[in-house]
């Protein structure tokens, strides 16, 4: 798959030389030390850089190591009830991030189980924030662009993959202040 269509960079990070996918015989690889992943309250979300440095990744089809970054946040939140949203929202984007590694692989019954689970933690954030930006990004459109995107490439009933990843039409995460 072709990224030119991905929207501009978030961070200066290089992205890794090749990606990762489960099962390849090369070690994944991620910048050593990783970028931080502080504790932020969402109009903070500049202020991140495993977030941004997540985001690119997962632009750019890079999505385990991507998930990888998403997973420091999710760690550096848990058990306090105050991040509970940015928990629910971090698990979302790594459950889409792994959607489409199982869209890659030809997974079915993984990729649908993964929609499903990203799903109930992305409503989750939505019935918190509505249409407002959360961590720079429309959740509810996004959502709905990720939801559409797979809809035309898996078949649910017959829990069958029916088309590949397309650039074009990909669900990007495109950030803003907005």
């Amino acid at each position: 798959m072709d990224f030119t269509a991905a929207p501009p960079r978030l961070t200066d990070v290089a992205l890794p030389e090749r990606r990762f996918l489960p099962g390849d015989a090369h070690a994944p690889h991620l910048p050593d030390p990783l970028p931080l992943a502080p504790l932020v309250t969402p109009d903070q979300w500049r202020d991140c850089p495993a977030y941004l440095y997540g985001c690119d990744l997962y632009n750019h089809g890079y999505w385990w190591e991507s998930h990888e970054l998403w997973e420091l946040i999710w760690r550096a939140a848990a058990g306090d009830p105050e991040y509970e949203t940015l928990r629910h929202f971090t698990q979302g984007l790594i459950q889409v991030a792994a959607c489409a590694i199982k869209l890659e692989q030809r997974k079915a019954r993984g990729l649908r189980k993964l929609l499903t689970s990203s799903e109930n933690y992305l409503r989750e954030v939505i019935e918190r924030v509505g249409n407002a930006p959360y961590m720079g990004l429309r959740v509810h459109d996004w959502h709905a662009s990720v939801r559409q995107y797979y809809s035309e490439r898996f078949d649910p009933e017959a829990i069958a993959i029916t088309a590949p990843h397309d650039a074009a039409s990909f669900p990007y995460l495109q950030l803003s202040d907005d």
